[in-house]
């Protein structure tokens, strides 16, 4: 079996929005068949802020 894919979502500094759209995407493509089903998804960002975390906020609304 081929290794499964990455889908990477980046924002600019990786606290808000591309975490958030990687915990949307996260959930939907495990309603869909293989091989979508089985994609791996992360988030990055662009700046480097070493000190910054998602905002908890922000992924307790779309968990």
């Amino acid at each position: 079996m081929p290794a499964p894919k990455l889908i990477v979502t980046v924002g600019t500094a990786n606290i808000c929005r591309s975490p958030v759209a990687e915990a949307l995407l996260g959930h939907a493509l495990q309603a869909e068949a293989e091989p979508l089903r089985s994609c791996r998804v992360v988030s990055a960002g662009t700046l480097s802020f070493t000190y910054k975390r998602a905002v908890a906020t922000g992924l307790t609304c779309v968990a």
